[in-house]
């Protein structure tokens, strides 16, 4: 850093960097280093900041350093134009931060004070709702003595940033993601000294044993511990070298999710035990025979696609379940958050915000978008009201949360396929509806047809015939059966279609 005090020095005595100065008569600031940062002060012109990043560019190409853009703030002062700031900003790459308000100071104190404790003690919940509540008043200026409307819901305003929010941290999650992070210390972290106090005490078998310890008494950290180790678990995934040490069936090491909990069936006695190593064969050659339940074809190829050796030396580990397999606070505090309601799956989460927003929501309708779910829904079920000059409001409402759930599935269980246009279908479905019942049209009373089977006169005989498929198009079969005027077998069939639909 002593180099770059002597280049900025040099830029200061050739005229190119002009410092800045607390008053006319006082000294002048060109940059000043802390302990982690770096405060640069120049003036607010084009051939200052050109100056900063040739002076930067040069430290980074000789000490092979590199500035981190997305942690750099830009500071200006109320004289300078918007414009202009936006300009020097974009000479810099940085970001300007041109107030910093209340959403700041929530974040830099009163989120940031808590912290410390949250890191290795599970507060209780009435104190996150208070330290929630007196974030949300700060934020929109209300007091004891005072009231203020709060216009946007807490839930939303703790979205990340690229969702809409305001990246503002909710204290419980954070405080179960902090404690998550405490368990992957103690994975980390096995030779210190705090580590083996902790888990000689409480759980020796290591920390993939502490769900097993079920008693919640002991220590504030050791009570923190079992507080964030179901987030811990969601969060991390197993790394398969030998697959000695990895459950087969109940370790997550393939995708998103155990494969026990994507296929159905009964197992084996002995299966349920299986390591990876046991359905390996030779040097990294899968025999998927071994399992007597069937494993559907895509899995097949995912596993097949993982490179094994049961005889290789190098033992399986844990990683997180990030880009690099570091632990990442970012991605935990959303596993902490609970799980996602019905009303945020059709309504509140951001797609489907989107989706009600693009479909144009009739006036007459838009105030019950924040009701409760089964308000929600009676009131645009039984509202008639004409969307688009023909269509009924409540035919296109059902029908757009029908394709919202759908893609939803298709998304989570079948990511290779294509995804349909919600708003389009839900459009063309309503339509068709429309053009199939008519405008005016009641629909009518079905009288039930018994279906059975009508014996014959004496002497004849009956084909009955049927098929089927398996989807449509999909792996269809069909068969028949002959019977005599008293219902007696005569003879039948079967036989293989191949894979078509069901007309």
């Amino acid at each position: 850093m002593e180099y770059l005090s002597l280049k900025i020095f040099e830029a200061c005595n050739a005229k190119t960097w002009n410092p800045i100065r607390a008053s006319r008569r006082g000294p002048a600031f060109s940059h000043l280093l802390f302990a982690d940062d770096l405060l640069l002060c120049v003036e607010a012109s084009t051939s200052c900041c050109l100056n900063i990043s040739r002076v930067l560019e040069d430290f980074c190409y000789i000490f092979g350093q590199k500035v981190n853009l997305s942690k750099c703030k830009a500071f200006f002062s109320p004289n300078v134009r918007p414009a202009n700031r936006s300009s020097l900003c974009d000479i810099l790459r940085v970001s300007s931060t041109p107030d910093l308000g209340r959403m700041v100071l929530i974040q830099s104190v009163t989120s940031a004070v808590p912290t410390y404790y949250m890191q290795t003690t599970a507060l209780p919940s009435s104190i996150c709702n208070k330290l929630d509540r007196l974030n949300r008043d700060f934020l929109w200026g209300s007091s004891e003595e005072k009231k203020k409307m709060h216009m946007v819901g807490w839930d939303k305003v703790c979205r990340a940033k690229s969702l809409g929010g305001l990246g503002l941290y909710a204290c419980k999650p954070r405080n179960v993601a902090l404690l998550a992070k405490l368990n992957w210390w103690l994975l980390e972290e096995k030779d210190a000294l705090w580590v083996r106090t902790i888990l000689a005490k409480y759980s020796p078998n290591g920390v993939m044993e502490v769900k097993k310890r079920l008693n919640m008494c002991g220590s504030s950290t050791w009570r923190g511990i079992k507080k964030g180790y179901e987030v811990f678990r969601k969060g991390i995934r197993w790394v398969v070298n030998n697959g000695q040490c990895v459950s087969f069936w109940h370790d997550k090491w393939l995708g998103e999710k155990l494969i026990r909990d994507v296929i159905q069936g009964p197992l084996l006695s002995h299966e349920d035990s299986f390591r990876v190593c046991d359905v390996v064969e030779g040097v990294g050659s899968w025999d998927l025979s071994r399992v007597s339940i069937i494993i559907p074809k895509p899995i097949c190829d995912s596993i097949r696609a993982v490179p094994v050796c049961s005889s290789r030396q190098q033992e399986d580990y844990i990683a997180w379940d990030s880009r690099n397999g570091d632990f990442c606070l970012k991605l935990t505090y959303l596993l902490a958050w609970p799980n996602e309601s019905l009303l945020h799956v059709v309504r509140d989460c951001p797609d489907s915000s989107s989706f009600w927003h693009d479909l144009k929501v009739p006036n007459i309708c838009l105030a019950s978008f924040s009701l409760p779910l089964i308000d929600w829904l009676k009131l645009n079920c039984s509202n008639a009201c004409s969307y688009d000059g023909f269509l009924s409001w409540q035919s296109v409402f059902l029908f757009g949360i029908w394709n919202l759930w759908l893609r939803r599935n298709i998304f989570f269980f079948n990511s290779s396929s294509v995804i349909p246009d919600p708003m389009a279908n839900s459009i063309a479905f309503a339509s068709e509806m429309f053009c199939l019942m008519g405008k005016d049209s009641h629909v009518k009373l079905r009288v039930p047809t018994p279906i059975k089977w009508k014996p014959l006169d004496s002497g004849w005989a009956k084909l009955n015939t049927d098929g089927a498929s398996l989807g449509n198009p999909g792996i269809a079969g069909g068969g028949g059966l002959i019977r005599d005027s008293d219902g007696g077998w005569v003879g039948g069939f079967a036989r293989a279609i191949g894979y078509t639909t069901s007309v």
